[in-house]
């Protein structure tokens, strides 16, 4: 099936140049006319080099993000400063005259610091240290994604992609960059241990309504933004995702609508091991060697998650500016995934403030149900079990200085999730993000 949809994408691009309606693009153009005060980048048009290069199908956007956490109270106290920078290339085909519906995107970052998670909750508090591998300063290629429209409502793509924009929420999304920072208010976490960050893949974009899309894709298991992957592609196991969003407006607000499944065929060792295993038994001359191991294994894994975004109040000048209400669920195999079901709830917003139209704000609560089977893993009669449910709440104030910089002043209560530490974590946090 990934090489029949891989190979459906060297098809379409192809015959796309014949077929493909005319694209304004599935990325942002930017505008970087204005004063340093007003304009939306910090170095501007680059003596408007930067518009004709957009004009010419070429758009560069990089943005650095600095975060500093600090541990107030709980077991670990101590505050970690980090961060990253972020470097996205589009390159629009048909911009370039070479053909329609054709769009290419590298995304590479850069991390740089160091950060609390690990120490404050078995939940990442800072969503961008996860990126591109928690707590590693690290340059990498994230993404190389081809994309291919026939239509205005059919497209696909393929190379080297990241998954982490998907399950989107107009409160509660963002890569922890202008929203919340804890994951939990980012990304589903059920669906995290079957879909890589990064790998090679490919798949399907379908656009029915101009306020809904269905995303089908394969890629492979062993995705790793370090390297390329050609020498695991799809060789031992792979991984499918199936997303839909849809846009509604009751009584004419708008709101979304999200439902999504992940799967992957890689072997996975079953939580619920009730035999106990007889490893590493020493022999002589002093070595050791594993033998009478019998842990379960599972075949596969699946999740399910769901999102919904909902304004209960919006400006009639302008929907994207008002209130609203966000809520996130999941559900990871019961066999295989620590986390078993996810539930978070809040309440998100843009705007409203006099004087302040571009600022965001919310405040949400998570839960994080863990895998009862965790409970009973033991190997040599030793409970090596140390998780348990985690929950906390995270409010946050995203202050737009001027259009190219956002402050963010952010707190945290959370459950630890872990037997070993008593006390409740509360973090107090500050982010910058600049638009360059």
């Amino acid at each position: 099936m990934p090489r029949l949809i891989i190979t459906l994408a060297f098809l379409v691009v192809l015959v796309g140049p014949a077929g493909a309606a005319e694209q304004s693009g599935p990325f942002p153009v930017p505008d970087y006319s204005g004063d340093l005060l007003h304009r939306s980048t910090l170095t501007g048009d680059w003596w408007h080099r930067r518009t004709k290069l957009e004009e010419q199908g070429v758009t560069v956007d990089i943005d650095v993000l600095q975060v500093y956490q600090n541990i107030v109270d709980g077991d670990d106290k101590g505050g970690e400063y980090g961060g990253s920078l972020d470097y996205n290339l589009y390159l629009d085909f048909q911009k370039m005259g070479l053909w329609p519906g054709a769009f290419v995107n590298v995304y590479g970052e850069t991390q740089f610091g160091d950060s609390v998670i690990g120490r404050s909750s078995i939940l990442a508090s800072n969503t961008d240290a996860l990126l591109p591998v928690p707590n590693e300063s690290i340059s990498t290629l994230s993404a190389l994604t081809f994309y291919q429209f026939l239509s205005e409502y059919f497209g696909v793509f393929f190379g080297k992609v990241q998954t982490f924009d998907g399950d989107t929420n107009a409160f509660a999304s963002g890569r922890g960059k202008t929203q919340f920072l804890h994951q939990n208010f980012v990304i589903n976490p059920t669906l995290l241990m079957s879909i890589p960050y990064s790998g090679l893949g490919a798949g399907v974009v379908i656009l029915p309504t101009k306020t809904s899309i269905l995303t089908l894709f394969a890629m492979d298991k062993e995705g790793d933004p370090r390297h390329w992957g050609f020498d695991t592609a799809f060789k031992d196991a792979t991984s499918a995702a199936a997303e839909g969003r849809i846009g509604i407006r009751p009584f004419d607000l708008p709101g979304h609508q999200l439902l999504g499944f992940t799967y992957t065929d890689k072997d996975s060792v079953e939580l619920d091991n009730r035999i106990q295993v007889r490893c590493l038994i020493p022999t002589p001359p002093g070595g050791g060697k594993l033998r009478d191991c019998k842990l379960h294994k599972s075949s596969d894994q699946w999740a399910v998650y769901y999102n919904f975004d909902q304004f209960v109040y919006a400006d009639p000048r302008d929907d994207k500016q008002g209130i609203g209400l966000f809520g996130r669920f999941g559900a990871g195999d019961p066999d295989t995934n620590p986390i078993e079901w996810f539930a978070s709830i809040g309440i998100g917003g843009k705007g409203l403030i006099p004087g302040r139209a571009a600022d965001a704000y919310g405040i949400g609560y998570y839960f994080a149900g863990l895998n009862s089977h965790l409970g009973s893993r033991k190997i040599l009669n030793r409970d090596i079990s140390q998780l348990e449910d985690g929950s906390g709440f995270e409010i946050f104030y995203n202050i737009e200085v001027v259009p190219w910089l956002h402050l963010t002043p952010d707190l945290q209560v959370m459950e630890p999730g872990l037997k070993r530490r008593d006390d409740t974590a509360v973090v107090l946090g500050g982010r910058c993000l600049i638009d360059l």
